[in-house]
C-alpha cells in the first residue's frame, strides 16, 4: 500500500465521501467549517470550496442518484444540501445539537436521514427543506445511519447509548406499497430522479433495487398473489419472523399439510394434535399405569 497523493487541510478532517456517479470526485468535511470537493484526476487541490457552515463539518455524503448533489452535517446543528453546479445550498434546520449521522435514501432522491447529539433521527424532504419525521428512541448521541443494500427502506442506527437499532421507513412509501398491492401499472412506479424533485411530485422508485423489484414482479413467474405480496412486503420492510408466516399462509391457501419443522403452527394442527392425544388416552387401558 502506498500513498498516491496528499493535500493538507487547514484543520482536522472529519468526513470524506466518494461520488458514486462521478468516479474521480470526492468531498471532505473539516474542522474549519468548509466542505471541499476534489477531482483526483486533476491536480491534488480543491476543485470547489463550499462555505456556509458556522462550525466544524463532521460528515459529508453524495446523493447516490445525482452526481452534483452533496450533503454535509455540522456542529452548527444544521445540514446543508449543496448543488456543486451552482455552488448554492439549502439549509435544513431542526436539530438542537451537533449533527453526526447522515445518509441518503437510494430510491427516493429527496429523502435524507440525519442523526444528532440531541438523540434524535430526522427524516428530511430536501425539496422543501423540511423535517417530515422525527424518531426519539435513542437515549444518546446518534453517530451512524446506514440503509440496507437490498431493502432500501430498512435502515440501522448506532448511538452512544450503546445500542444498535433496526428501523423500517414505511410511512413515506406507503402510497407505493398500496398501489403495488392493488395492481397499479408497474411502469407508473418508476421514475427518473429529475422527475420527482418537484415539490408536489408523486413518490416513485428511482434506484437500482426498485427497478429490480418491478422487473421481478413483471417478468418472473409469480405463482399466486401470496408470492407477489411476499416480494413487495419483504422489499419494503424488515423480515424478522416473516418467513414462517409466509410459508404457513401459502400452505393454508394451497391446502397443504403443515410441516412439523415450521415454528408457526396453524390452529387446526394444534387441535388435531390434542384430539390425537385424547384418543390415545381414551384407548389406553385404565390399568396400564400399574405395569
Amino acid at each position: 500500500v502506498s500513498t498516491q497523493s496528499t493535500w493538507v487541510h487547514e484543520g482536522i478532517v472529519y468526513g470524506v465521501s466518494w461520488n458514486l456517479n462521478k468516479k474521480n470526485y470526492l468531498a471532505t468535511g473539516c474542522r474549519d467549517g468548509l466542505v471541499r470537493v476534489f477531482d483526483i484526476s486533476k491536480k491534488c487541490e480543491p476543485l470547489l470550496t463550499l462555505r456556509g457552515h458556522k462550525a466544524s463539518v463532521f460528515n459529508v455524503i453524495w446523493n447516490p442518484l445525482f452526481e452534483h448533489i452533496l450533503a454535509s452535517g455540522s456542529d452548527d446543528k444544521t445540514i446543508r444540501i449543496w448543488d456543486i453546479k451552482t455552488e448554492g445550498a439549502k439549509q435544513l434546520i431542526g436539530h438542537s445539537n451537533n449533527v453526526r449521522g447522515l445518509e441518503w435514501n437510494t430510491e427516493i432522491p429527496w429523502l435524507i436521514l440525519s442523526g444528532s447529539w440531541d438523540t434524535t433521527i430526522k427524516v428530511w424532504d430536501v425539496r422543501v427543506g423540511q423535517c417530515i419525521y422525527t424518531m426519539s428512541d435513542h437515549h444518546g448521541d446518534v453517530y451512524g445511519i446506514t440503509f440496507h443494500p437490498k431493502r432500501p427502506f430498512v435502515f440501522a442506527t448506532c448511538s452512544r447509548d450503546t445500542t444498535l437499532r433496526w428501523w423500517a421507513l414505511e410511512e413515506p412509501v406507503f402510497p407505493i406499497i398500496s398501489q403495488l398491492i392493488f395492481d397499479a401499472p408497474l411502469h407508473d412506479m418508476i421514475a427518473d430522479p429529475n422527475d420527482v424533485m418537484a415539490e408536489n411530485a408523486a413518490i416513485r422508485l428511482c434506484g437500482f433495487e426498485g427497478k429490480n423489484l418491478l422487473t421481478k414482479l413483471k417478468t418472473e413467474n409469480i405463482q399466486n398473489d401470496i408470492a407477489k405480496y411476499r416480494s413487495i412486503i419483504e422489499y419494503f420492510s424488515l423480515y424478522n419472523g416473516q418467513t414462517e408466516l409466509w410459508d404457513l399462509l401459502e400452505m393454508i391457501v394451497n391446502n397443504q399439510e403443515i410441516k412439523p419443522t415450521n415454528r408457526i403452527l396453524h390452529v387446526n394442527d394444534i387441535a388435531r394434535a390434542y384430539y390425537s392425544k385424547a384418543q390415545q388416552l381414551e384407548s389406553a387401558s385404565p390399568f396400564a399405569f400399574l405395569g
